[in-house]
């Protein structure tokens, strides 16, 4: 389905130590946490292939520009056809993930045309039988915040603070559909 994911971070901890264990720790300015848009001009399907449609965007990626007819639209990040999940989510999402992770708040939202390519993105369709070149947003940003867990434990256990959690971490995330003005939660009943 169509959506956007968001999620928050907060731990009890606050301080260098919680932060050095990011991967860009100290990387976090405040131009880092503004809004920005990032569009992905998907490639066409195979239908629209066999049909020999022609594209009716075109990007140049040095001006951050789309160009649809005698229009252009200049954007924060832009994705052309050739562009990769892992381009996408090393540039645009990452970011904010590791934000999430030092306790700013996070959000990804896709956002179009039914066809335009954002349950693909978002990687929220079945991963079942999904190459890892094919993986989504959702999934690599789960994969890293509980990687970081994951690792946070372990760093705690080899430095012998292993027993009693001094830190929690906490993490809220919805997963939305907005779909003909009527807002779905798809967490809801998960």
């Amino acid at each position: 389905g169509d959506g956007g994911a968001g999620g928050s971070v907060a731990e009890e901890e606050r301080g260098d130590r919680r932060t050095s264990m990011l991967p860009s720790a100290g990387k976090i300015s405040e131009d880092s946490t503004k809004v920005r848009v990032a569009v992905r001009v998907r490639p066409q399907t195979t239908k629209e292939r066999s049909a020999r449609e022609e594209d009716c965007v075109s990007c140049n990626l040095a001006a951050r520009q789309a160009v649809a007819g005698d229009r252009s639209f200049t954007f924060d990040d832009l994705y052309d056809q050739a562009s990769t999940q892992r381009d996408i989510y090393e540039q645009s999402v990452r970011p904010l993930v590791e934000a999430a992770l030092a306790g700013y708040n996070a959000t990804v939202f896709a956002y179009g045309q039914t066809g335009s390519g954002k349950t693909f993105t978002m990687g929220s369709a079945s991963c079942a039988y999904l190459e890892q070149t094919e993986m989504g947003m959702l999934p690599r940003a789960l994969q890293a915040i509980f990687g970081f867990r994951e690792k946070r434990e372990r760093d705690r256990e080899r430095d012998g603070r292993g027993g009693a959690a001094t830190q929690t971490m906490v993490l809220r995330a919805s997963f939305l559909e907005i779909h003909n003005e009527e807002l779905k939660d798809l967490l809801a009943h998960a």
